[in-house]
């Protein structure tokens, strides 16, 4: 027989971790929550003057739908992309069988300024886009859309 007490720290373990998880949707709805959410982005997905992400107008209902007033990539040369109005409707639970799965991707302006630094391309010729972990064997996109691509002459 097992013990009650067994059945209750689980019980209490699942609660605290529902509970957690509760807590952080709340907190990403607010404000503040969003701000801190898109710093820790920009953090994570710039690195140093190789690379500089720039996130505003974080909204939307985060994390299912997150949608961006303007979305910047930049190097040691300036910004050489920009997006305007982004949305991005996924499903972060994916993420634990490995996966991204996007349910649409949508930019109502994307602007490219010109190329990127030679730093932050593949070494022949080529930008590519930072490599996915190791545990992330796939990237789904169901609906995909740019409503006005624009190139900059350069």
């Amino acid at each position: 027989m097992r013990s009650p007490w067994l059945y209750w720290g689980m019980g209490m373990v699942t609660a605290a971790v529902g509970l957690f998880l509760a807590a952080a949707l709340v907190f990403f709805q607010s404000e503040w929550g969003r701000g801190v959410l898109a710093r820790g982005m920009e953090s994570l997905l710039s690195s140093g003057s190789e690379r500089r992400v720039v996130i505003n107008g974080l909204h939307g209902f985060v994390p299912f739908e997150a949608k961006l007033k303007r979305l910047e990539i930049g190097d040691s040369g300036g910004v050489w992309l920009t997006g305007e109005d982004l949305l991005l409707r996924w499903s972060p639970l994916a993420l634990l069988a490995g996966r991204v799965h996007m349910n649409e991707v949508s930019v109502s302006t994307v602007r490219v300024n010109r190329s990127p630094d030679a730093k932050t391309d593949r070494g022949d010729g080529s930008f590519g886009f930072p490599l996915l972990p190791s545990w992330m064997q796939r990237v789904i996109v169901e609906r995909g859309e740019i409503a006005a691509p624009r190139l900059s002459p350069g």
